[in-house]
């Protein structure tokens, strides 16, 4: 085995990932906002972003959070055209939201990882859009 496959993160048991079908019922019920977060659980960054998401839940708790990983939903990340992980996409009423992020190419997604607290005003500047109508939210972290 090479170092780098021997360095790679192991998630703790813990951390669980939703299914695709979970994301669809939520939007289907037209949950006001849906924050789904496409990882590679091998994946450090990945890592940190379930990690925070997971923690802020309570603080979040107007958002419905999905954690999805695209080895176990090939289907969804083919559908999606993920190119890198972690990618984190906002629903609001079963409509996409549209991350602008400064120099950023791709607007369906914010990829990256950033600290808890970032990841707090992102989701609730996501809620603020959505009930004004917006269908973008401004990533300037």
């Amino acid at each position: 085995m090479s170092d780098a496959l021997a360095k790679q993160p192991t998630p703790p048991p813990e951390l669980k990932t939703d299914s695709w079908d979970s994301v669809e019922d939520q939007l289907k019920k037209g949950a006001s906002l849906v924050v789904v977060a496409f990882v590679h659980m091998w994946s450090a960054p990945a890592l940190h972003v379930v990690t925070s998401l997971n923690r802020i839940k309570p603080e979040a708790s107007f958002a419905h959070i999905f954690i999805v990983n695209v080895d176990s939903e090939p289907v969804r990340s083919r559908e999606f055209r993920l190119r890198s992980t972690p990618a984190v996409c906002f629903f609001f009423d079963g409509k996409p939201l549209t991350v602008r992020r400064p120099d950023w190419e791709d607007q369906r997604f914010f990829v990256g990882a950033m600290p808890e607290d970032n990841w707090l005003d992102l989701i609730r500047h996501a809620r603020d859009a959505g009930e004004r109508g917006k269908l973008i939210v401004y990533a300037d972290f």
